[in-house]
């Protein structure tokens, strides 16, 4: 059987649907979701019998319009949780091959959906704000380096227009899995149909899942492996937020135009969010923009030492030495009230990295309080 249909990788792709930080995108499955979860263990089994005899079949999605600040539409697409699970799977699978590749530029020109580096971690990305908080970090300091002339790009329905064929072309050079992509490239031409006019596209991956974002930094590897060596100039990208920095105006509008050949090349298309300009401060360097399906981290409240403690005490009290207490029918209240409030200690965070698999009813108060 294939490594990607195994139940170890079907429970981890259970896991990793139910950790990611697209906690918006996942409130749209909830009642699947909780479904599912009664049964987890028969569900999954069920799946990779149906994936191992090759009956398995991809469900036709919801379309789901949120309006944007510019007046147009963003089109979420909502799957079935089966077929969720089936993508994070073959995800997976081609991200242990495609880590190498992308992990080239991690940090130095790509700042966003950064996979965790351990086989197997219940978490596919690092934390988003980590990946932010490092490219504010390094717009300031090539500032202070006289790369102070600025741009930005942005690509237009960049989940909607990523061509399959192109996408499949990428994949095998990044990840040599032909049978994950055979079922892969089913489900998108399956998961592409619009209810209205039954139209079936040739491009687009739904937007929403984990899966999805790591598919589209594939796409953009390619773009970012052009942009290496740059004259008196910078590249930065998170998703498909591109900035340019240069030490001058001639070299940044020469950046800009070759940023937007490439994109021309993969079939994209770029738009410019900041005319090539020179700020007067810093401030105007800052990447502030997040996915609108990412969790605002603002919301966390504060405890008092005293609460944190009486939290602590609650959390760790659901535990019997080493394991969980699976004896408590008020397990999963006191861990989510607990883990939502509470400013997490190392001992902590140690118990909390096992939860997910013990219990992944949890899993939105787990995101919440482990570290990048």
């Amino acid at each position: 059987m294939a490594d990607f249909m195994s139940f170890d990788n079907l429970k981890l792709a259970w896991v990793r649907t139910l950790s990611g930080e697209n906690t918006d995108y996942r409130s749209l499955q909830r009642i699947e979701i909780d479904s599912f979860g009664w049964a987890e263990d028969d569900n999954l089994r069920q799946l990779q019998k149906e994936l191992s005899e090759n009956v398995f079949s991809p469900s036709q999605t919801t379309k789901i319009y949120i309006p944007k600040p510019s007046g147009l539409l963003r089109p979420i697409t909502v799957l079935r949780v089966l077929d969720t699970i089936v993508y994070q799977a073959i995800a997976n699978r081609l991200a242990e091959r495609a880590r190498t590749h992308l992990s080239e530029y991690y940090l130095r020109s790509v700042f966003s959906n950064i996979l965790t580096s351990a086989k197997g971690y219940p978490f596919f990305y690092r934390k988003w704000k980590f990946g932010c908080d490092r490219l504010d970090r390094e717009r300031e300091r090539v500032s202070r380096q006289g790369y102070q002339w600025i741009g930005e790009l942005d690509l237009a329905s960049f989940y909607d227009v990523i061509d399959h064929t192109l996408l499949r072309s990428i994949l095998v050079d990044l990840c040599h899995e032909e049978e994950c992509l055979q079922l892969l490239f089913s489900c998108l031409s399956k998961w592409t149909i619009h209810r209205i006019g039954g139209f079936q596209h040739g491009h687009g991956i739904p937007q929403g899942p984990l899966a999805s974002s790591f598919l589209a930094e594939c796409v953009l590897h390619y773009l970012d492996s052009r942009l290496t060596r740059l004259d008196n100039a910078v590249y930065f990208r998170y998703v498909d937020n591109i900035t340019l920095l240069a030490t001058n105006e001639r070299d940044a509008k020469k950046v800009m135009a070759q940023i937007e050949m490439v994109c021309r090349e993969l079939g994209l298309v770029p738009q410019v969010k900041r005319h090539i300009e020179k700020p007067r401060d810093l401030e105007n360097l800052m990447f502030q923009e997040a996915s609108p399906l990412e969790d605002d981290s603002s919301n966390v409240t504060e405890t008092s030492p005293k609460q944190n403690a009486v939290l602590r005490k609650m959390f760790l009290g659901c535990f019997r030495g080493p394991k969980i207490n699976m004896a408590d029918e008020h397990l999963a209240s006191k861990l989510n009230y607990s883990l939502f409030k509470m400013n997490p200690d190392r001992r902590v965070i140690n118990k909390v990295l096992g939860l997910l698999y013990a219990l992944p009813s949890v899993a939105d108060a787990v995101t919440i309080v482990t570290i990048a």
